[in-house]
């Protein structure tokens, strides 16, 4: 067992944890999932099985994995079991307590922006008299492409010179390759297949210490000899690509969008999932560009739905360049595909999968949450026809079934045995129709806008009457082509109630034998009696509905439900199910939690585009007043203390005034406030 530790911006943990257990940290162009012991495992249950581990720089894994050895005379230890690791994000420490006695840290970091991997040695002789001994590194490389990689690479070969090691896959061509090096110099390289070992020659005095650096380069173009080239200059910059990875985090959590509440918990779940967003963020050019991970390690791709249902969280949390350019990778493959957005581009982009059939609608309420949050009037007349079209052509025409008001196709549950049209898929669809009208009006076509909503409107009038099933005051989850509706349970049954689409008195009820039957300790099942795994996204939208619903205890418990899941496995990551389970890194369980907190707790609903923002806190009663600071609303920047009874805002930089809104729906009060200053909306008072 290895005692594990989390250490960053004030938040601390700590747990025991199997020495086996996956470690994860990453830059944009190159993550390493190692061990917490220290030693190399297989990752990997679903793709690439026992080969999801080690270093990737993608589209190729580098490094099966790499560890550690001391030796002393005859005796020689494998450091695979540290005592100590303590995740500070931006980078990893083990410590190993050693049976000669000696202290040995390991310290690994990613560079930020380039496929640069390091690990600093330390080792230091606390003993009477001095030692003599050795470390020896030993790096497994593997240059294999990534799954469904669609190209074929020769063995990894490995060489060396006296003070370097290369490895590539193709004959020494331009091509992938690596290269291993350090400073100080190893003593001594030796090679046995793939393994390359760095062997450095020790001789402590008593209280003296050693540190040495290691530099792991990838080349996607030039190849090994390419790497060797950037080597250098990767030893000298070491500690420079350490300070700059620690800034990012630094800046990321403790300047940026912050939140203040009186539940501290809540306040940790906040800066962790900033830090699972930044942890994910990746660039591989020229295969595909800036983009969030969907999760770690099975799903390093580029998803649709993972990358859609996380837009508003990550934009509201200020990460708006990796969203907007994951938004438009996903819109350039759609435009190719006549309106069909993609579910998962493999990390040489490539389409794996097309596109299920909710996915297009998804991608249109995305896209209008980023133009929601950042006022950016050129994104939307660049989206709004490939939204169009891909709703009304691609959906409508090529997934309608012979007149029927409903579409036909699989979506989020993917189980066999459903009717034709699954429920998930006739609400996005309204949804997205109606948010169709709302982008068509804002561009000043009012023709397109009027028949966008007539079709919304005849959609749900028909689901109304066809899918609500009296007898379980619940919506049908599928209907098949012969008309017969079939529940089986599936977590999706609450979506109407999500989105909007449920008439007010179902809504009520089904939202009531949701949290009965389909809600356990954790969260949401995913299917009632048959399959009670509880993910995070079903629960985060469950959550955003129980607030929607004024139930704010209960969609808070949830939030921290996804959030006890930092508390497991590694430190500090969300993961994909609850409490513990598939994706130990999971994109849309960081979406989900800011989601949450700022579109369902704080009830702010933004408008950049037209210089306004909503607020409809849902806070629990015995709560004083919330502070959100920084928040980024296109070119505006606010702080916030939002009350039950009021908000106070602080319009902090802006070119034009600020209209703020109070609870729409009852008082309708707002004000405008000017950049610089300062105003107060306050509810109306019976």
């Amino acid at each position: 067992m290895t005692m594990q530790r989390l250490d960053i911006a004030g938040v601390q943990r700590s747990r025991e944890t199997a020495a086996n257990h996956p470690t994860y940290i990453a830059g944009q162009r190159m993550y390493a999932i190692g061990s917490m012991g220290g030693g190399i495992i297989a990752v990997g249950e679903e793709h690439l099985v026992g080969a999801m581990g080690g270093v990737w720089s993608h589209p190729c894994r580098v490094l099966a994995g790499w560890q550690l050895n001391i030796a002393s005379g005859p005796e020689r230890n494998t450091l695979n079991e540290a005592q100590e690791c303590v995740m500070g994000w931006s980078q990893l420490d083990r410590l190993w307590h050693t049976r000669m006695g000696l202290p040995v840290r390991w310290r690994e970091w990613i560079a930020e922006t380039r496929p640069i991997a390091y690990v600093e040695l330390q080792i230091e002789n606390p003993l009477p008299e001095p030692w003599r001994g050795s470390l020896t590194l030993e790096a497994v490389f593997d240059l294999q492409p990534c799954w469904f990689g669609g190209v074929e690479v020769g063995p990894t070969s490995v060489r060396s010179t006296a003070t370097v090691v290369q490895a590539t896959t193709d004959d020494w061509a331009f091509h992938w390759g690596a290269a291993l090096g350090s400073n100080p110099e190893p003593s001594r390289i030796s090679l046995e297949g793939t393994h390359a070992q760095l062997q450095y020659a020790l001789s402590l005095a008593t209280g003296e210490s050693k540190t040495i650096l290691v530099a792991l380069v990838c080349d996607h173009v030039m190849g090994a000899d390419g790497a060797v080239l950037t080597l250098h200059d990767a030893l000298l910059l070491g500690n420079y690509r350490l300070t700059e990875r620690q800034a990012s985090y630094g800046r990321i959590l403790t300047e940026g969008v912050t939140l203040h509440t009186p539940d501290q918990a809540l306040n940790e779940a906040w800066i962790l999932a900033k830090l699972n967003l930044l942890a994910l963020e990746a660039n591989y050019p020229p295969t595909l560009g800036r983009y969030f991970l969907a999760g770690i390690p099975e799903y390093p791709q580029l998803f649709g739905c993972d990358t859609t249902y996380s837009v508003p969280g990550a934009l509201a949390a200020g990460f708006s360049k990796t969203t907007l350019a994951a938004l438009h990778q996903l819109a350039d493959v759609a435009w190719r595909q006549c309106g069909r957005v993609p579910h998962e581009l493999t990390t040489n982009g490539r389409i794996f999968n097309p596109g299920n059939v909710q996915e297009t609608p998804q991608f249109v309420l995305a896209a209008w949450d980023a133009v929601r949050w950042t006022g950016d009037l050129r994104l939307l007349k660049d989206l709004y026809p490939l939204c169009r079209e891909g709703v009304r052509e691609y959906l409508m025409a090529g997934h309608g079934w012979h007149g029927a008001p409903y579409l036909w196709g699989d979506g989020m549950v993917e189980r066999f045995g459903m009717g034709i049209f699954k429920l998930d898929v006739q609400c996005y669809a309204i949804r997205s129709l109606q948010v169709l009208g709302e982008m068509a009006e804002r561009l000043n076509r009012p023709d397109e806008a009027a028949s966008h909503r007539e079709l919304a409107a005849d959609m749900r009038e028909a689901f109304e009457a066809d899918w609500w099933l009296p007898e379980e005051t619940m919506y049908a989850d599928s209907r098949h082509s012969n008309g017969k509706n079939q529940l089986d349970g599936h977590w999706t049954v609450m979506l109407p109630v999500q989105l909007g689409i449920a008439a007010p008195d179902r809504a009520s009820k089904v939202l009531e034998r949701v949290m009965q039957e389909w809600v356990n300790e954790w969260g949401l099942v995913h299917t009632r009696e048959r399959e009670e795994r509880v993910w995070t996204l079903p629960t985060g939208l469950l959550a955003l509905a129980l607030f929607q619903a004024g139930r704010p205890d209960d969609g808070l418990r949830l939030i921290h439900s996804i959030a006890s899941t930092a508390d497991v496995g590694l430190l500090g990551a969300f993961e994909e199910l609850i409490p513990q389970g598939l994706c130990f890194v999971q994109l849309w369980s960081a979406g989900l939690v800011i989601e949450g907190i700022v579109s369902g707790l704080l009830g702010i609903e933004p408008d950049a585009l037209a210089h306004t923002i909503t607020i409809n806190p849902q806070l629990p009663a015995a709560w004083p007043e919330v502070q959100l600071n920084d928040l980024r609303l296109g070119e505006h920047r606010l702080d916030l203390t939002i009350r039950n009874d009021g908000v106070h805002v602080h319009h902090r930089i802006g070119e034009v005034p600020l209209t703020v809104v109070w609870r729409p729906a009852t008082s309708n009060r707002r004000i405008q406030i000017t950049p610089g200053d300062t105003g107060e909306v306050l509810a109306a008072r019976d």
